[in-house]
């Protein structure tokens, strides 16, 4: 075989090789994204989601120029907050009505960028839906806050209300005249021992104790922490911190949701006797803000999913 039928046939080989890789590559990307399926999953969340709205139905130009300006990022994310408000509004027994385009965009602009398995879709389906029931400018608020949100964050949220009806505590007059703190200090002769006897022990069990005995029954908050001081003649200070371990394992996202003006931390102390043994004490919790009550009835996370907008 000369030198020349020995190039064209080495040639011939990669001529084929190439042509055969560029088809599978071809073929796998066909196979991966097809178009019919594609489009048909742009359909089907607008679809659901076309009760609460007063454009998702329209077709051709007028569709794909809403969709550009919602700036889309996950559709499959998007279909899933649409099954959940769909879902939110049939347990409300609400009827849907058309959300404000200055509030529907940016709820599923931001909802797009979460991932179709985070934790936070149901919250992003339960604010759409809450928006569609009973609209109030401040989900736009809550959108911007639920996006600065990660699973600690609403970790957090539901210790905070672990086994209560968020809904029963809706009542404004309610939550100041039976919040935490009502009567902690009437109370004191039983919670200052045993708080000092958990300091000694170092007994975490204790937070759940005084969470259960000692605040109203059912109200979201969360104790943090226990404190023993000693007295040094003209001033106190702080001589023993016993911290939560569920509190201090997620420091970072009390501070988050503090910083975005949901919960704040409280503080009672407890009288004492100067030259006492004992030395001055205290206990300090986490409990909803208006803004950070308003929040979680929107989005209802938590066990008890009952919560009635007005």
């Amino acid at each position: 075989m000369s030198s020349d039928d020995k190039d064209t046939k080495d040639s011939g080989v990669n001529v084929d090789v190439r042509a055969s890789a560029k088809y599978e590559v071809k073929k796998n990307i066909t196979q991966i994204i097809p178009e019919d399926v594609t489009r048909e999953r742009s359909n089907a969340w607008l679809d659901i989601i076309s009760p609460i709205t007063e454009w998702a139905a329209l077709k051709g130009d007028e569709l794909r120029q809403k969709r550009e300006l919602l700036r889309i990022e996950q559709e499959e994310t998007l279909y899933k907050v649409g099954m959940q408000a769909k879902k939110r509004l049939m347990e409300l027994g609400a009827k849907s009505a058309p959300v404000p385009t200055k509030a529907l965009i940016p709820i599923l602009e931001k909802a797009s960028l979460e991932e179709p398995d985070s934790v936070l879709i149901e919250a992003w389906g339960n604010l759409l839906a809450s928006a569609s029931a009973d609209y109030d400018v401040e989900v736009i608020t809550f959108a911007e806050i639920l996006s600065g949100i990660g699973p600690r964050e609403a970790e957090i949220v539901k210790e905070l209300i672990r086994v209560s009806d968020i809904a029963q505590w809706n009542d404004r007059q309610k939550r100041a005249t039976a919040g935490t703190g009502f009567d902690i200090y009437d109370k004191a002769a039983v919670i200052k021992p045993l708080i000092l006897k958990a300091l000694d022990e170092e007994d975490h069990s204790i937070f759940d104790r005084l969470r259960k005995n000692f605040f109203p029954t059912g109200y979201p908050v969360l104790i943090t922490k226990i404190q023993k001081g000693v007295s040094t003649g003209r001033a106190n200070k702080i001589d023993t911190i016993f911290e939560s371990k569920f509190v201090s394992a997620r420091a970072p996202g009390f501070e988050i949701l503090g910083r975005q003006g949901l919960i704040k931390e409280r503080y009672a102390g407890f009288s004492w006797q100067p030259n006492s043994d004992d030395g001055p004490s205290g206990i300090s919790w986490y409990e909803f803000t208006e803004l950070g009550f308003a929040f979680v009835l929107r989005i209802a996370i938590g066990p008890e999913k009952k919560a009635k907008t007005n």
